[in-house]
């Protein structure tokens, strides 16, 4: 019973890893010259990121409580940052990781 639920988990946070993605892909259209084919190129991955993202959600969110789904969505800011740091050679300031653990604590006592 209990590594189902983790199992659930892992599930949901892969899925979470995966939208953060769509982030990056979102990123790198942005550095292209507005619709060449590149930028095209990439804004068509993303729509279809999107799309399978949306019927990933749909399937995975049936099994949790609505507000327990949506509380674990602020691991995509560590997504976020992490992708910073590893393809756009970012820096992360303290205001960054202040903000994300601020959020991150909210809706942690909003779950509660």
């Amino acid at each position: 019973m209990r590594s189902k639920s983790i199992k659930k988990y892992i599930q949901l946070h892969t899925l979470f890893a995966y939208y953060s993605t769509i982030m990056v892909v979102a990123k790198f259209a942005s550095k292209q010259e507005f619709l060449s084919i590149s930028f095209m190129a990439l804004f068509v991955l993303e729509l279809v990121l999107f799309f399978t993202y949306a019927i990933m959600w749909q399937r995975i969110i049936k099994q949790f409580d609505l507000v327990s789904a949506y509380s674990q969505k602020s691991i995509v800011l560590i997504w976020t940052l992490l992708w910073s740091i590893l393809l756009f050679n970012e820096s992360i300031t303290l205001n960054n990781i202040l903000g994300v653990v601020a959020i991150t604590i909210g809706i942690y006592v909003m779950e509660r």
